[in-house]
Order: structure tokens, then C-alpha cells, then sequence
């Protein structure tokens, strides 16, 4: 199971629409082992967008206040270099772990 620290790439500033995949494409963006913050117009993180090493694709979680469809959401603490989200992040059948520190394991 690999474990380092994810590379911060280039924040993405909006106007973005009521979810991040309807204005983003990360295989454009993103590379496996990297992440970026996803700003509204005044600089204030709406979603981030990591691929874990571990992972064969890039996922998107919404920071609160705002919510993903299914009406989840994490809180986003620590330094915006390293990352922490809480609660862990489990897209069904892809991938389930924690984002500590800029460090995404899973469990």
C-alpha cells in the first residue's frame, strides 16, 4: 500500500456550477499522486480534488458548507499543503481511505 505525501498542483478558480464535475476534468489536470482546491470567486475552497496513488482515478469531495449530490460533505483542516479530511473518503467500490496531512492511505 503506498503512502506519500500528495503534490499540490495549481488551484482552480470558479465561477463553477452546483457541482465540480460539471466544470472540471482532472485527467487534464491532475496526475496520480496529486491534488488541487477548487475556489469560488472570492478564493474560498468549494471541493478538492485528489488521486491517490493507490487509485486508479481522481476523486472529488465538496468542503462544507457545500454538499455533494448525495448530500455528503467533509470538513477540510491543516495547512493548505497538506490536507486533512474528516471523515474518511469512500467512493463505493474505487477507493475508501483517509486524506491525513497531504497523505491519502486507504484503509
Amino acid at each position: 500500500m503506498m503512502s506519500e505525501k500528495l503534490k499540490h498542483r495549481a488551484d482552480l478558480n470558479g465561477p463553477w456550477g452546483s457541482t465540480a464535475a460539471e466544470d472540471f476534468d482532472a485527467d487534464e489536470h491532475l496526475k496520480r499522486g496529486e491534488f488541487c482546491y477548487h475556489r469560488d470567486e472570492i478564493g474560498v475552497i468549494k471541493w478538492i480534488t485528489f488521486w491517490p496513488l493507490d487509485c486508479g482515478t481522481w476523486l472529488t469531495v465538496s468542503i462544507l458548507p457545500n454538499r455533494q449530490a448525495n448530500g455528503h460533505s467533509w470538513t477540510l483542516t491543516g495547512p493548505e499543503d497538506a490536507p486533512t479530511l474528516h471523515p474518511s473518503v469512500n467512493a463505493n467500490g474505487i477507493w475508501h481511505g483517509f486524506l491525513t496531512a497531504g497523505v491519502a492511505k486507504a484503509c
